[in-house]
């Protein structure tokens, strides 16, 4: 449906579309990995915790730079 809406409308729109479909459904996409309590560091990688993106478990999940989790 995004792709379609790309197309239709700009991927400038679609997104700002989609961004604030998320914001009001209340999924967190800009989440504070350095201010997180739960977020914490093991060794040289970060274990992120169910809010961040980051996190293998959220539904936007996204690897983080300069790490191919998937």
């Amino acid at each position: 449906m995004f792709r379609m809406l790309a197309k239709e409308y700009r991927l400038e729109a679609a997104q700002g579309a989609f961004e604030q479909a998320v914001v009001d459904l209340g999924v967190e996409m800009n989440h504070d990995v350095l201010g997180c309590r739960d977020c914490h560091w093991e060794g040289q990688d970060i274990v992120y915790c169910r809010r961040s993106r980051h996190n293998r478990e959220h539904p936007y999940h996204e690897c983080p730079i300069g790490q191919e989790c998937c």
